[in-house]
This record gives C-alpha cells, structure tokens and sequence, in this order.
C-alpha cells in the first residue's frame, strides 16, 4: 500500500488546530449498526471551527465488528472515530490532495479488492499472503497484549450500564476480559 501522500489523522489535525485556534470537536457516542449478517461500529465526529460555527464539518465512519484483522480487532471504536475525524477534517480540505480516506480505510478497501489476475499477489500461494501483515497504520493506537482480567474502567462501566438497566451483576462476567467486553459492547449497543 502507498501512502506517500497520505496526510495522517493527526497531522491534519496539527494543522487545522493551528489554522482555527477555537476548534472544537465532539464524538458521538459509538452506535452499532447491522447490516444483514455483518455489525459495525458507527462513529460521528463534528469539528466546529469556532465556538458559534454555523457549518461545522460533520464525518462519519463505519468500522466492521467485530475487526477483521489483528490490527483492527478490539480497536473497532477508536478506528471508526480516527477515520470520521479525518473524513470531517478532510471536509474542511486538509489533507486531501489525493484522498479523503483514512490509512486504515485504503488498507481495509485494498484487502477487499481480489486479486488481479497476473499480478505478483495472484501468483503467492494464499497462505504466504496471510502470514505477512499489513503496514501498521500510524494513526491507529498499539493495544497492549491480550488480558485475561478486566481493566478497572471496564469492571466500572459495566456496573453503572448494568445498574442503569436495571440487571443484576453477573460476576462470571466480570472474570473474563472478553466477557466484560462484550457485555458493554452488548449494553452500549441496546441502550435500553
């Protein structure tokens, strides 16, 4: 993947804080969206140049769910959020001299693309393809290795999203990373 002329996330960023000293911008809250079989996590970011800005710049990004490589997997929200503020600020015009889309958004676009018939990645046996991964996105967070207890921030969230629902705690849960992660995606998701 080329992106020698890819502007990053937070470079567009630099610039547009350093062009609009007032600017401001608000993330929604992450929103699970279903489409047939497949889910994806929808974010929204709005950058309001100034305080009163009649046209703030509004992106939003879809991130499949749950990630379809190492490198998205449990970063689902954060990547969905990173590609809708660059989509916002590329809409302000920063960065986009070749592409409004996010380093992650070509490399997932590229992954999905089949191999051209003749060229080089038609020609690997399908395996050597999988063992190599892509270039690390710049823009995306390193995660820390895998953990088998919640974090105190999950175990928090969890128990407020259970005690606003009105559900008992379900310590079994609070015993397993992956459980407790999923039990807020799962309450984030239903908001009910």
């Amino acid at each position: 993947m080329d992106l020698s002329n890819y502007v990053t996330v937070d470079e567009r960023l630099r610039t547009a804080l350093e062009r609009y000293p007032d600017l401001r911008i608000i993330e929604s809250l992450p929103e699970v969206r279903t489409i047939g079989e497949s889910a994806f996590i929808e974010v929204t970011c709005t950058v309001y140049r100034e305080l009163d800005d009649p046209l703030p710049a509004i992106g939003t990004a879809w991130e499949p769910f749950p990630g379809r490589t190492s490198f998205t997997k449990d970063s689902e929200m954060m990547n969905a959020a990173t590609s809708a503020l660059g989509r916002a600020l590329g809409y302000m015009g920063l960065g986009i001299a070749r592409s409004i889309a996010s380093a992650d958004e070509v490399r997932t676009a590229q992954e999905r693309q089949p191999a051209r018939m003749g060229s080089k990645a038609s020609q690997r046996p399908s395996d050597a393809r999988d063992d190599v991964p892509p270039p690390r996105d710049p823009d995306e967070p390193v995660r820390p290795a895998r953990r088998k207890e919640p974090t105190e921030k999950m175990v928090a969230l969890y128990r407020k999203l259970i005690l606003e629902r009105g559900h008992p705690v379900d310590d079994d849960v609070l015993a397993d990373f992956d459980l407790t992660k999923e039990a807020i995606d799962m309450l984030i998701a239903t908001k009910a």
